[in-house]
């Protein structure tokens, strides 16, 4: 972690703390905003009230489907000592329903829940967490890549636009990969890192608590990361199977879902859609993403030529199909996981 102790004493950054507690909130609201000016919302709602609902039903029986395989590839992730099944994927669906309203909030909650039960030590737990959520991370950027390069060269006619997202993705996927590796294989555990003494004493401590963050998602993952490669070899092939079941459950769902709403039924739409939410939404936003998720969509929509209307329609039905289902599985698990009295 950044070492503090270093640095000169000032007051605290009070301001860019209220700052950066409310820049999530600004960022969904410049979203919202944009959207807002720039739709013709009775379109929009027809659109909505125009969609195929047994195929809504569809993709949110995917949803629900989808919740314990990743649940199983959890707990092969624990290894031979973890809980029960039926711990795990209560333990699991919960801590989805809190990171889908909370962003970063999920995994304390798997660290705190299979802490209690004193079997598993917190920094374990963080750091499958980790390595579960950077194997989905890979594997939906490179199947982005796939469908951008596919939709780009599609008809032997170049798509500039998609042409320049896949190219910039492509290096931005490599350098992370890359710069992943390297923190992986050389971050010493509890490294420091100490601003340079030229460097303001405000923004230092800003620095410094910036730098502490990323160093330790980097040693939680690069822990996770070995831990997982010393279990048996059959376990790790199920964990990368599961991790691909995983994300088909999601790319049938957001095909069903064009399809409700009257879009383009396209395997490379539907794997650029996901790839975008998945870097869009690591943008600071308010809870849930509301705003940013549907100016993504929306934006993906527009890049591979749909209607207007159904496309902000299908953001928004689709944010509600893929957070509901999983919101009302967290709320039953808690409720199930509770001691009767």
């Amino acid at each position: 972690m950044a070492d503090l102790s270093t640095l000169p004493p000032g007051r605290p950054l009070r301001g860019a703390a209220v700052g950066l507690r409310l820049l999530p909130f600004a960022v969904s609201g410049a979203c919202i905003w944009l959207l807002a000016t720039r739709f013709d919302w009775s379109a929009v709602g027809g659109a909505l009230m125009g969609a195929h609902w047994p195929l809504v039903v569809v993709a949110v029986g995917l949803v629900l489907a989808y919740l314990p395989v990743r649940a199983v590839r959890w707990r092969l992730m624990l290894g031979a000592t973890a809980p029960p099944f039926g711990t795990v994927l209560r333990v699991y669906a919960v801590s989805i329903a809190v990171a889908a309203a909370i962003p970063g909030s999920g995994e304390v909650v798997r660290a705190v829940a299979l802490g209690r039960r004193g079997e598993f030590p917190t920094a374990y737990v963080l750091g499958t967490v980790a390595v579960e959520k950077g194997l989905d991370t890979a594997l939906t950027l490179m199947l982005m890549l796939l469908g951008l390069w596919t939709a780009a060269l599609r008809d032997e006619q170049v798509d500039h636009l998609l042409l320049g997202a896949a190219l910039l993705t492509s290096a931005g996927l490599l350098a992370g990969i890359a710069l992943l590796a390297a923190l992986v294989r050389w971050l010493p555990p509890g490294a420091v890192w100490t601003p340079p003494q030229w460097v303001p004493p405000r923004l230092a401590r800003l620095l410094a608590r910036l730098v502490a963050v990323s160093l330790a998602a980097a040693e939680r993952f690069g822990s996770g990361a070995r831990a997982i490669w010393h279990l048996p070899r059959g376990r790790q092939a199920a964990i990368l199977a599961l991790t691909l079941v995983s994300w088909v459950a999601t790319w049938l769902l957001t095909l069903a879902a064009l399809a409700a709403f009257g879009l383009a039924v396209q395997g490379a739409l539907a794997a650029v859609l996901w790839g975008a939410l998945a870097l869009g939404l690591s943008v600071p936003s308010a809870p849930g993403g509301l705003g940013t998720f549907q100016l993504v969509v929306v934006t993906v929509l527009q890049a591979f030529d749909q209607p207007v209307a159904p496309s902000l329609a299908f953001a928004i039905g689709f944010h509600a199909l893929t957070a509901g289902p999983i919101f009302l599985a967290g709320a039953v698990a808690s409720l199930r996981g509770r001691p009767r009295s």
